[in-house]
This record gives C-alpha cells, structure tokens and sequence, in this order.
C-alpha cells in the first residue's frame, strides 16, 4: 500500500498538501502522522520523532515551521466530512474521524450534557494518521500458530508501536492460509481502520463502525467465526470476549499499555483471564521497523 499517504495527501489544504509530497521518498516512507493545529504548528511525526515541516519540504526544528491558519484548518476538516461536519457528529463527539486509508482524529473544545460529551464546539487539531498495510509484517506470530493452533492473543504497546498494522497483517494471513490453513476471520473493525480499502483478503467477514462488544456479540451470534479480531480493547469489552472464547472463537486483539502489570490492573490477563490471551504479543518499533516479542502465559 505504498500509496496511503498519497491518499491522505489529498485532505490536506493544498499548502501543507505540496510541502508533504516534496518530503524525501526515505522520509514519506516512515511518515506517520501528519498534525494540524488551528493558528499553531504543522506537525510532521516520521520513525517515531516529530519535525516542524518549510515549504519545499524541508524538515526542521518545530518553532521554525509552517503555521496552520484557521482557514486550512478548517478545510481539512470539509475534506475529510465531504462539507458536512454533521453527518459526521457521532464520531467526531468520539475524538476521531473515520476515512480511506486513515483516520483523523480530533480534539478542541468539547460541549458535555449528562457526564459525556455531546459534541466539539470548536474543533482545534486534526491528527491524520497514515496506515500501510506489510503483508508478512505478522508472519512470525502466524508461523507459531501453525506449529500449535491459534490461540487468545493480545498484542500491546505505547501508541505508535505498530499494533493495529500487526492485527491488520494477522487477519490477511489467516483468513488467506498463508503459513497456515485458512481460517473464518471476522473484524470488529470500530474505527475503520484494521481493513484497509482493497486490503480484504481470503475468509474475512467485517462488522465497522459498531461499537466492539456489540460487533464480537453479533459476529458470534451470526458468522460462526473461527477468528475474532478487534483493536484496542477495554474494559467495557472483556465480558463479551470472555463469552466468545467461551465458544471457542480465538481472539486476536490489541491495547494500550506499557508493560504486562498495566493489563494486569486493567483485568486483561491474570487470575482466571488465563484462558482468554494465553499469548502475550509485545509491538515494537526501531527506526521504522515493525518487530515483536512473544511470551506465553
């Protein structure tokens, strides 16, 4: 998918949109994340490390670089809503925007009724996020469950470690049986993100855009699936999962967390969760190279 970023080009305001594309090819590989903030700086995140972006797409030191008008701003936010903020209010309420190839997440100041918020009033960063899709980027983890059978697995890490680009590559491989038999793969895919547009591949079936318990619920209930796969999990989900290794689905999921105890507090893995991830996925990333570390439990 060597042209993502080509496609999340085309959101920007044709400024930033022109600075981005004269990036270095070596740069534009490992780009991303690419950061608007309304009167504040373009941001430019590639390898894990944050630059200011110059016209001509030089990188530079962040107090030096382009400055976001509220006029760019605000279209990216048209671009990315097809010019209706609106149709877009549950998601955006959310903190995220969902589109090809990406999603945008988004913050500013929020409007709260009841405990919960409502909506943004004013919407003041827009995070575009750059998903590839590295085909054999899971194969190691594939390849270990063809010598013993898919198992619950649960892939962790800070953010930016290459966990969703981990599960993404995981459902390809299985539902297509490469280095394994084929399995029924079916994606709780919340935030349209694990399945990229042209990127679905062998026995995969895709619930999106529906709150993850209610998506595993549904895909048990109704695909017989032999693999449920979904992104950063919580605690509202951990009953729902329980139930569907309960059926004997396998799960491959991933969370946020620095190291095995946080899982531990959250109630992913410990005393009777033994059942649930007995395999520990840790993602790591080192100058732009996805990678892991595997322990059983």
């Amino acid at each position: 998918m060597e042209n993502c970023l080509k496609k999340v080009l085309e959101y920007l305001p044709d400024r930033l949109s022109e600075a981005v594309d004269m990036l270095p090819e070596n740069v534009k590989t490992k780009t991303d994340e690419l950061r608007l903030r309304r009167g504040g700086l373009f941001s430019v995140t590639a390898g894990g490390r944050n630059y200011g972006l110059l016209p001509g797409g030089r990188l530079c030191r962040l107090p030096e670089g382009i400055t976001v008008t509220p006029e760019e701003t605000d279209e990216c936010l048209a671009r990315l809503c097809e010019s209706s903020l609106y149709s877009y209010d549950d998601t955006i309420r959310r903190g995220y925007i969902p589109f090809p190839f990406g999603r945008a997440g988004v913050c500013g100041e929020a409007v709260c009724e009841g405990g919960t918020v409502a909506r943004l009033k004013t919407i003041t960063s827009i995070n575009l996020r750059v998903h590839r899709f590295i085909p054999d980027c899971a194969a190691g983890i594939v390849k270990r469950y063809a010598r013993g059978g898919v198992c619950g697995t649960l892939i962790y890490s800070p953010p930016g470690m290459g966990k969703t680009t981990l599960l993404r590559s995981a459902a390809a491989l299985l539902a297509e049986g490469k280095y394994t038999r084929p399995y029924r793969v079916a994606v709780a895919d919340e935030r349209n993100e694990i399945i990229l547009p042209g990127c679905r591949h062998g026995l995969t079936d895709v619930i999106s855009g529906c709150p993850k318990a209610e998506a595993v619920e549904m895909l048990c209930r109704c695909m017989s699936p032999e693999v449920i796969i979904c992104d950063e999990i919580g605690r509202a989900e951990t009953e729902q999962l329980l139930k569907a290794a309960d059926c004997g689905t396998a799960l491959i999921c991933s969370a946020h967390a620095a190291d095995t105890g946080s899982l531990e507090d959250r109630g992913f893995i410990g005393p009777g969760r033994k059942n649930l991830f007995p395999l520990l996925i840790r993602a790591t990333r080192t100058d732009g190279i996805y990678g892991f570390t595997a322990e059983e439990i």
